[in-house]
């Protein structure tokens, strides 16, 4: 057994280094594209990471790294404070913008079509979202 991306701690600890020497947070799903491009559900970072099979670098490809809550809690207090902020025009769910721009909500499970779309199951929101890589 080898670790593939992730270190002991957890966080997120930017874009752009080693997948192996990166911090996740409570990572929960993969998908592999037809490039053995490896996706991962960073659920807790609110992220879509992906790691390059050919340089091993980590990115994000989904996932401003924001929940949308301010208490960074899923309902409850911070419920009201998504509905105050959606209101005010504070917030961007995504739908329309770039996928790194958009609010993703605990991503968990992950599907690759063949038309490159990626399938995102976001349990923060009751979604699915799609992706086009």
């Amino acid at each position: 057994m080898s670790t593939v991306a992730g270190v002991c701690r957890y966080g997120f600890d930017g874009d752009g280094k080693a997948g192996v020497k990166s911090m996740l947070h409570a990572p929960e799903a993969v998908a592999f594209d037809a490039n053995h491009t490896m996706y991962i559900s960073d659920t807790m970072n609110h992220r879509v990471r992906r790691i390059d099979p050919t340089t091993g670098l980590i990115s994000t490809v989904a996932g401003n790294g924001d929940s949308g809550y301010e208490d960074k809690n899923m309902g409850g207090c911070g419920a009201a404070r998504f509905v105050s902020k959606e209101a005010a025009g504070q917030l961007k769910h995504g739908d329309g913008l770039l996928a790194v721009e958009a609010v993703v909500n605990s991503p968990v499970g992950l599907v690759l079509d063949k038309q490159r779309m990626l399938y995102v199951c976001e349990r923060g929101e009751n979604k699915i979202r799609r992706v086009k890589l």
